[in-house]
């Protein structure tokens, strides 16, 4: 299980972009596009040693937030 701390550094990691937060949306971030988004799905398989691979609603996500609460919901996020 991972930490909410361990995602925002792995997502900032992800779309190069340090002032990534909770409130980070593909609206407010620049490089939230469809190649961001690649990259958000495969820096949140590797942090969960690919169980977030099964979570086909995490390829459709748009802000941190949904990524967070589809996480705990799936009891990968603490």
């Amino acid at each position: 299980m991972i930490s909410q701390i361990q995602l925002i550094e792995k997502l900032r990691s992800a779309l190069m972009d340090s002032e990534i937060t909770e409130k980070s949306n593909n609206a407010n971030t620049e490089n939230w596009d469809s190649l961001g988004q690649l990259s958000i799905l495969a820096a949140i398989s590797n942090l969960t040693s690919k169980e977030s691979d099964k979570l086909k609603e995490l390829r459709e996500v748009e802000s941190v937030v949904e990524i967070i609460r589809i996480l705990r919901d799936h009891n990968l996020l603490t």
